[in-house]
């Protein structure tokens, strides 16, 4: 059956039916999917099931609420709204008068209750158009804290400039930290020693200061071109509709599709309309692009027609597994390369 109203309702009845039990759009979605496989519906895009569980979602959720709010006393209501709203004295004169009118819970009998949530985003944005404006100042906020100040005075006590010291690693002190610096200092030299005489990566400009230059590729060694040609004479290029048709011959993965009453198809060249069935399915394109595509080797509806009345879950399930017995055969698989 190809996507209309029909189509539609269906994934809707699925959705809708799903979203009393869950809450996951993907849930939803796959659960469409199930559906419109089940009554050999075409599977419309990825974005219409998203929408229609979105609605079904909100349809669902806003029902459940309701039917949650029906059942609440007054009482238990009055509580609850408590837990949202907070009263102050003070809060009507820190907003101008049209901010008043978004904070206030609408309740004419109670002028200073006010929600908690619409409070919060009022006086943020209120705050931000006074840091803008200059009419609020954060103390210390253009202030920047001195490393300077952080090291320890020479004359500020050898405590403190012992304790400095242990805290970075020289307990020694001022003995260890001059010899710590000196190995750091050897260590890069020697290492840059190694780079400008043996390995090159690094040279000297005409005033002596290390630069790195431009790297120059190597000539490729004959048997590198060699191992490379002989791959691809062992393994050459195949595209996805070829490996389609060579899997069909070895495994005769197509001998499972066909009419539910197994009387013959009464297409020409059956074999390869599912080939080609299968690749325009699998690969994306759909039946009306393959049939663009492949030139006159199939129309849409033919691809379309096989799709709904010669293949379902049952027959790509017998399919797959044909394939995975007939990989398995082979000796990359036993080594345990790829598995």
């Amino acid at each position: 059956m190809p996507w209309g109203a029909k189509a539609r309702a269906i994934a809707s009845g699925a959705i809708a039916a799903a979203a009393e039990a869950r809450v996951d759009p993907a849930d939803l979605t796959n659960a469409a999917i199930n559906a419109l496989i089940r009554e050999r519906c075409e599977l419309p895009m990825l974005s219409t099931l998203r929408e229609l569980a979105a609605t079904a979602h909100r349809v669902v959720n806003t029902a459940q609420w309701e039917q949650v709010h029906e059942r609440l006393n007054e009482a238990v209501r009055q509580e609850l709204d408590a837990l949202l709203t907070i009263s102050l004295n003070w809060i009507a004169d820190l907003f101008p008068e049209n901010g008043k009118s978004y904070v206030g819970d609408g309740c004419a009998d109670r002028p200073r209750m006010f929600n908690r949530r619409h409070l919060e985003v009022v006086a943020i944005l209120e705050l931000a158009e006074a840091i803008k404006a200059g009419a609020v100042n954060v103390t210390g906020s253009l202030s920047y804290e001195d490393f300077w100040a952080q090291l320890p005075i020479e004359g500020g006590g050898p405590e403190r400039i012992a304790a400095y010291a242990a805290e970075r690693g020289w307990s020694a002190g001022a003995v260890q930290f001059t010899a710590h610096l000196r190995d750091n200092l050897e260590k890069e030299a020697c290492q840059l020693d190694t780079d400008v005489g043996l390995r090159r990566t690094v040279q000297l400009d005409k005033n002596r200061r290390p630069i790195v230059p431009r790297i120059v590729a190597g000539e490729l060694p004959v048997s590198v071109a060699q191992a490379v040609r002989q791959v691809l004479e062992e393994m050459p290029e195949r595209s996805v509709l070829e490996a389609l048709a060579n899997t069909a011959q070895w495994a005769n993965w197509p001998r499972h599709c066909g009419l539910p009453s197994r009387f013959g198809s009464g297409i020409q060249n059956v074999r390869d309309r599912y080939v080609i069935t299968t690749f325009a399915y699998g690969s994306g394109l759909g039946p009306a692009q393959a049939a663009r595509h492949f030139g006159g080797a199939g129309t849409a509806e033919d691809l379309s027609f096989v799709d709904r009345r010669h293949v379902d879950i049952a027959d790509l399930r017998a399919g797959s597994a044909d394939l995975q017995n007939l990989y398995s055969q082979f000796d990359l698989p036993k080594l345990g390369v790829l598995t």
